[in-house]
C-alpha cells in the first residue's frame, strides 16, 4: 500500500479521452491539481480545476522514439525541497 499510494485517478478516463484522445495513460497528482497524460508522441501536462481538464496544456514535451515513461513519483509538502537538497548533494559530488 504505501508504494501505490496514490493510485487512484482525480479525474474519469472517459474525461480524459474526450480532451485528449490519443491517451495511452494518466497520472494525476495527490493534490488533484495536475494531469499528466502520455501519447505515443508527447507528454502533456494539463491543469485540473473543478474535475474538468483545462483547455490548452500548461506544457507539452516531445518524447522520442525510444524514450518511455518507467514511473511517476510525486512529492507534497516539505518532500519537494527535501528532494531537491538530496538531488543537488548528488549533482555536486
Amino acid at each position: 500500500k504505501e508504494i501505490v499510494y496514490y493510485d487512484e485517478l482525480s479525474i474519469s478516463w472517459n474525461r480524459i479521452k474526450s480532451k485528449v484522445p490519443e491517451a495511452l495513460d494518466v497520472f494525476t497528482s495527490p493534490n488533484e491539481d495536475i494531469a499528466i497524460i502520455l501519447t505515443h508522441n508527447n507528454i502533456f501536462v494539463h491543469t485540473l480545476e473543478n474535475d474538468k481538464i483545462n483547455n490548452v496544456p500548461v506544457e507539452i514535451i516531445e518524447l522520442k522514439p525510444a524514450e518511455k515513461i518507467v514511473m511517476a513519483e510525486w512529492a507534497v509538502g516539505r518532500y519537494p525541497k527535501l528532494w531537491e537538497e538530496e538531488f543537488l548533494k548528488q549533482v555536486e559530488n
